[in-house]
């Protein structure tokens, strides 16, 4: 997902993820645990909790709503947002086939891999 926000076409979200990153001051440290954390509690609410209530594709359909990326004003962002949902969808596969650990495991290296990715790489793009 790193190398997808480092399209240009998602150089405006891109650069929304980085400006938020740098006013919360977030550092490698707290990027990590921020994704644990968020990898834990929706993995537990969206797969555990709503996903056997609702199904895999509301429960993601959901999921991706709730984070703001289905927006008719900016197709960049509902773009992203359907690659999002296919995430999403992949995410609740692994919990039915693997577990909930398993889901919450992907879901913290994936925002771990994204974060990082832009920490590291934000001088680079904002050239």
């Amino acid at each position: 997902m790193f190398l997808l926000l480092a399209a240009p076409v998602f150089e405006d979200l891109r650069n929304l993820f980085i400006g938020i990153i740098n006013d919360v001051n977030l550092n490698p440290v707290t990027i990590i645990l921020i994704s644990a954390l968020a990898g834990f509690s929706e993995e537990f609410l969206f797969r555990g909790g709503l996903q056997p209530l609702i199904g895999l594709w509301w429960s993601s359909a959901l999921f991706i709503a709730l984070h703001g990326y289905f927006n008719p004003r900016n197709w960049r962002i509902t773009l992203y947002g359907l690659l999002m949902f296919a995430l999403s969808i992949g995410l609740g596969l692994m919990y039915q086939w693997v577990g909930l650990l398993a889901a919450i495991f992907a879901h913290t290296m994936v925002d771990v891999v994204i974060l990082l990715g832009l920490l590291v790489n934000q001088k680079y793009y904002l050239k």
